[in-house]
Formats: structure tokens, C-alpha cells, sequence
């Protein structure tokens, strides 16, 4: 991806934007040493373990494995790809982005252009409603939903005309191509000729938005009783419904400052909230909350309330977001309205502080479950007891603390008169289910490295009068796990060529699933500079290779046959060797 820009361009921008600026403007920070350290933004946690290094121009989480430059930072705080980052800084320092070279990323270049494309096609929809005659349908049609001008200002509503081709020609004018219109999924090409049409006709247009605002898609409602009602821009390069979320580019900041977000279902329920003053909602694009939708929402909060309509496709769907957010290790409460009224309905009904009052009643998940369940079955009978429970603990078993699944324990036995013991040992069932169908657990730092190849990489980096002498020593065999060797193999590249062994250069040459943990190993604890102390690590780790082949050795040695004589024979003296050099040490 750094090949979209030159390294030259790219070392401009990083020396321009202070990463300790840059991240006190999100996070609050505090001085602890060399380093700045605060509440990480990406997870949940009160024991700061979020930390900032000047001098490195790093940040890394201890807690969550977060890690990377003042680029990367910005991509996951913004949700931005790393062109869109780049150029964020690149505006917020004055600094003019230079062409694109032409090793630049074809995929990123096809993105851009498609923005260019959606960007256009927004500002003639916006268009149509506020200056054509047949925009009235939808001017009305937002009115009658309560929808005041500046809301639709805010969301930039626009309309598209019914007929078959105005966005295409409008495009074609602009000097796009007819792949690259289909490629943005506004244009579809007819399977009965060779015209093309419009995707989106006789609607009122909704844009979607990543969260730095630009536009990766569209919805559609339409006016009259066409179906489908709601329709919703196919996927694209840009655009992927799963990994979307309706109202981010509004509500992210806000959720944020509130730590909560509020989910609803659709594009009216969120814009009356955001008309009423609840600035912190959005909408997963009237499909199933996904995984996707949940670790976006994951960088701004771990807080979420879930306020979906009161039917019975708004409880399934509430299920299924209940099941995802858990998962993924939310605080989730829930909020159904009275009088089955979904959250549009009830704002222009009870206004918003009617709504507000509603929403300080929401239930944590567990108890929402509990509460549905016992509306289901008759707890009087011991079947009815048993139904609840199977009911709720399938639900309970998501949550990943083992501490806060065990603590309901108690409080369903309670509630539900049964035995603690009894709800405990279905609830290790359960638990043991889920973990069996969704497979090892995988941490976000996966296997580290031991202190002592921590330690003798961060000594090869920050000592180049210890390196010269020591990276002929360094046998990349001794590492631990494989990305020892691979950041071992940059060091001695960058020193061979004498471009200087820096953080950021390194940091550059990683591949993405890298880039957290060397971070983690850049910002570790300081400790002292000295060849000895670096030749003691270097020992540590052979001694801990040697430990490793004899074990292996002395596996083959068991499970040699005894009529293989010599094969034995040569195992021993192997298992010997190893020994004599591990002693020697």
C-alpha cells in the first residue's frame, strides 16, 4: 500500500503529523516515562495500557495488540483506507498530495475513481429533489415523516427520477465509462440489448457513508407501494453491506464522546433520533447485525443499546445482535418499546424526551432474555423452567469473561428457582458447544516472542554500535516464531544497505499481520544498553533452541524400533552433540 505514494511524500507526512498530537486529540493522555499512555479508543478497559512514543512515533495497546505508526492510527480511528489516511494528515498538516506514481495500487485507483463516481451521482440526487418538479414526491413524502429540511441537509437526501437512464446520462456527460458505471453499481447493463439503466428509479435516496463522510453506496425507498420498498446499492468494491453501517460518518464522534451507541433498525428510525438530539445512532442497512458491523462499531465503543422494532422479525433480528455483540465482548442492553411502536413512531408520538425515559429502562441482554422468556412459558411448571433456561443459556454462553458468565449463575437460579449447580454445569455445556463449532479462540497477538529475542531486537534496532558486532552472532534459527526471523532478515537488510535501522523503516517493510506485534516489541520496557546484557540474550535464546532439538531428538530416540540399531545409535551421538554445545554456552 505505501507504494501509492513516495517514500519521500510518505516520511513528509509522518515528520509533519506528531503522533502524540495526533492521538491527544482522541484520547486523553497522560506523561509516564518516555512514553504517553491512556484508555485505548479500539477496546474497553479503566487500567490505561494504550501507549504513545514520541520518540518512536509509535503507538501500541498492551491490552487489545493494537498497534502501528500515526498512519495506522488514523485508519482504525477513522475507519479509513491508507489513502484515505494519508491524505487526512496530508490535509490536516497543508501538505498537496503529489500525483500518483505509477506503481500505484490499481485496486486503491479503482476506489477512487468510484468515489469520483458516487460523489457526482449524490450531487444529482441532492439535486433532483431540491430543484426538479418530480422531486416534490419526495420532498413530501419526507415532510409527511416528520423530516425537516436540515435533517435532510445532514443526511443529503436526494431523489431519483423514474426514468430509466437520467443517472446514466447525467455520468456519461461527466466522462465516465460504461464499465466503471456498472463497476459502481448505479448502472446496470440490460440483458435484452445493449442499453443500460438505472439502478435506483422513483426513490428517495439515502446515501451511506464510511465515517470520514464519503459516500460508499446508496439506499433507496420508494414513494408508492412498489416493491421492494427499501433497496440498497449492490456490493462493490466500495460498498459492503456487512461492513457497513448507516449514520457512521454522523454518529461516530458522538458515540464516542458518550461511550454508547444506540442500534435501530431502519433510515427513518435513525434520522427521527438524530433530528430529536440522539446523535449516537445507526443503522445496520436493514440486514442481520454482523460480525463486520460489530468490530466497526468495536473502535468507538463497547457499549451498545439495542432498540429494534417491537415485531417479530425486530426480535429475531434482536437475537441475532444480542448473539453477535456478546461475542465480540459488548456490554449490551436492549430497549422495546410500548404500543408497538418502532423508535420513528414513538419520537413523533411521546417526543424525545418521552423516548429518553425509555431508554433509561433498557434491560442489560440477560435480563431482556429472561424477561421474554418468562412471557413465553409458564414457570410454574418445571417444563416451563427448563424451556426458559434452554432458552437463555445458549445466550449466556457468548459472553467471553468467564467470571461474568459464571456470576448469572446464581442470579438465574434465583429468578428461576432451580439449582445453581444444575445451571452451572448446562451452562459448561454450552459454553463447551460454542467453543467446539467456532474452533480455537485466536488472540490478536497470537504467539509472541520470549523476552529475550524481544530484547535482543530491540537492542539491534536501537544500538548500531552493538549491531555491527552482533548480527553476524544471530542465528535466525534461534527465534521462537517466525516473525523473529522475518524482522531479523530487515535489520541486517537495511543495515547492509545503510539506509539506517529505524522504527518507521522497519515498520514499512512488515506485512500487515506483523506491524501490531512489532509494535508491541517497540514500545516494550526500557531496560539496559549493554553488549553483555545483549550477548546474555543471545546465549538465552540458543540454549532455548538447544533445549528444543534435544527434546526432539530424545521424542525420535522413544519411538526408534530396537531392532534399528544403528538409527539409535546415531540419535544418541546426535542428543550428545546437542548437549555438549548447549553446555558449552
Amino acid at each position: 500500500m505505501s507504494g501509492y505514494f513516495p517514500r519521500e511524500f510518505l516520511t513528509k507526512v509522518r515528520g509533519a503529523s506528531d503522533i502524540v498530537e495526533i492521538v491527544s486529540s482522541y484520547v486523553k493522555l497522560r506523561h509516564q516515562g518516555k512514553n504517553e499512555v491512556g484508555l485505548c479508543p479500539f477496546h474497553s478497559e479503566k487500567t490505561p495500557s494504550f501507549t504513545v512514543s514520541r520518540e518512536k512515533q509509535l503507538f501500541h495497546c498492551f491490552g487489545c495488540g493494537a498497534g502501528g505508526d500515526v498512519v495506522k492510527f488514523i485508519m482504525l480511528i477513522e475507519n479509513l483506507s491508507f489513502y484515505e489516511a494519508v491524505k487526512f494528515l496530508a490535509e490536516r498538516c497543508g501538505l498537496r498530495l503529489p500525483a500518483p506514481s505509477k506503481s500505484t495500487d490499481q485496486r486503491d485507483r479503482r476506489k477512487e475513481q468510484l468515489l469520483k463516481v458516487n460523489e457526482l451521482a449524490l450531487r444529482h440526487f441532492v439535486r433532483n429533489l431540491n430543484q426538479e418538479s418530480e422531486g416534490r414526491k419526495g420532498l413530501n413524502y419526507m415532510r409527511e415523516r416528520g423530516l425537516s429540511r436540515k435533517t435532510a441537509e445532514s443526511f443529503q437526501l436526494g431523489y431519483a427520477r423514474s426514468q430509466w437512464d437520467d443517472l446514466y446520462r447525467f455520468l456519461l456527460q461527466q466522462g465516465f465509462k460504461e464499465p466503471t458505471l456498472v463497476d459502481s453499481g448505479l448502472v446496470a447493463k440490460s440483458s435484452q440489448g445493449e442499453g443500460y439503466y438505472d439502478f435506483f428509479r422513483g426513490r428517495l435516496i439515502f446515501p451511506i457513508c464510511n465515517s470520514a463522510g464519503r459516500v460508499i453506496g446508496f439506499g433507496g425507498r420508494t414513494i408508492g407501494e412498489e416493491e421492494p420498498k427499501y433497496l440498497n446499492s449492490p456490493e462493490t468494491i466500495l460498498f459492503n453491506k456487512s461492513w457497513s453501517l448507516f449514520g457512521i460518518n454522523l454518529a461516530h464522534q458522538e458515540i464516542r464522546r458518550k461511550n454508547r451507541a444506540l442500534l435501530v433498525e431502519g433510515y427513518f428510525d435513525l434520522m427521527t433520533l438524530y433530528q430529536a438530539g440522539f446523535a449516537n445512532a445507526v443503522a445496520p442497512l436493514g440486514s442481520s447485525f454482523t460480525e463486520g458491523q460489530a468490530k466497526m462499531l468495536s473502535r468507538y465503543t463497547k457499549n451498545v443499546v439495542i432498540n429494534f422494532d417491537p415485531d417479530e422479525g425486530g426480535r429475531r433480528a434482536t437475537h441475532r445482535a444480542i448473539t453477535t455483540l456478546l461475542t465480540q465482548g459488548f456490554r449490551v442492553q436492549v430497549k422495546s418499546l410500548p404500543e408497538g411502536l418502532d423508535p420513528d413512531a414513538f419520537v413523533q408520538k411521546h417526543g424525545p424526551q418521552g423516548f429518553k425515559e425509555q431508554l433509561d429502562k433498557a434491560l442489560p441482554a440477560i435480563d431482556y432474555l429472561m424477561e421474554e422468556a418468562k412471557q413465553m412459558v409458564d414457570l410454574s411448571h418445571p417444563q416451563g423452567k427448563v424451556a426458559a433456561l434452554s432458552f437463555v443459556i445458549p445466550f449466556l454462553a457468548c459472553i467471553g469473561n468467564q467470571m461474568e458468565r459464571v456470576s448469572y449463575v446464581g442470579y438465574l437460579a434465583e429468578r428461576f428457582q432451580v439449582e445453581d449447580r444444575a445451571i452451572l454445569e448446562e451452562l459448561r455445556r454450552a459454553v463447551r458447544g460454542r467453543k467446539s463449532s467456532l474452533g480455537e479462540e485466536i488472540t490478536s497477538l497470537k504467539a509472541s516472542l520470549k523476552e529475550a529475542e524481544v530484547r535482543l531486537l530491540q537492542i539491534l534496532i536501537c544500538q548500531p554500535e552493538v549491531r555491527e558486532e552482533l548480527l553476524p552472532l544471530v542465528d535466525p534459527h534461534c527465534f521462537s516464531q517466525p516473525i523473529g526471523e522475518r524482522l531479523l532478515a530487515i535489520i541486517r537488510e537495511l543495515h547492509q544497505e545503510g539506509k539506517g535501522v529505524t522504527f518507521d523503516q522497519i515498520f514499512d517493510q512488515l506485512e500487515e499481520g506483523d506491524k501490531s506485534r512489532f509494535t508491541h516489541i517497540a514500545l516494550g520496557d526500557n531496560f539496559s544498553w549493554t553488549k553483555g546484557f545483549a550477548l546474555e540474550c543471545l546465549n538465552t535464546m540458543k540454549r532455548d533452541f538447544l533445549d528444543k532439538e534435544i527434546r526432539k531428538v530424545q521424542q525420535e530416540i522413544e519411538q526408534a524400533e530396537t531392532d534399528k540399531a544403528a538409527e539409535l545409535d546415531r540419535l544418541l551421538r546426535a542428543k550428545l552433540r546437542l548437549l555438549q554445545q548447549r553446555d558449552a554456552l
